[in-house]
């Protein structure tokens, strides 16, 4: 269902608010039928991201909270964590740093809570390098 602007072929443009039949919402800017500008989306089974969108997918500045108390604060490029991003943990560790393809690479500062220790330095792929 969805309620909002339409352009002159039809295509949702403009403002507006879509609920989808798996029960996700989304509501924000529309360009030629697709979620581009600024927007929310709702999932169903918990979980929202509030942020930027390019051609339907995630891009730019956004800010997701997933359903399992984690949360990511940064660049997404395609719907993929990319570039400088915050993310914290539910178990309170919190990494902070640049990403590539949704995994830690490159520069970044991982503080472990229960330990109170950190780890600065180079990631590559996810995991830490000697160089820290």
């Amino acid at each position: 269902k969805y309620e909002g602007e339409y352009n002159v072929s039809g295509l949702r443009h403009g403002k507006g608010k879509a609920r989808y039949c798996n029960g996700d919402c989304y509501e924000g800017d529309y360009l030629n039928g697709k979620r581009h500008g600024q927007g929310v989306y709702t999932f169903a089974q918990g979980g929202v991201y509030q942020g930027s969108w390019k051609d339907g997918k995630k891009h730019g500045f956004g800010k997701f909270c997933y359903r399992d108390g984690t949360n990511y604060e940064g660049h997404f490029c395609e719907d993929v964590r990319q570039g400088w991003g915050r993310y914290c943990y539910n178990n309170g560790d919190v990494y902070e740093g640049n990403w590539m393809n949704q995994k830690r690479h490159g520069h970044g500062v991982y503080v472990y809570k229960c330990a109170k220790l950190k780890y600065e330095g180079i990631w590559k792929e996810g995991y830490r390098t000697s160089e820290g």
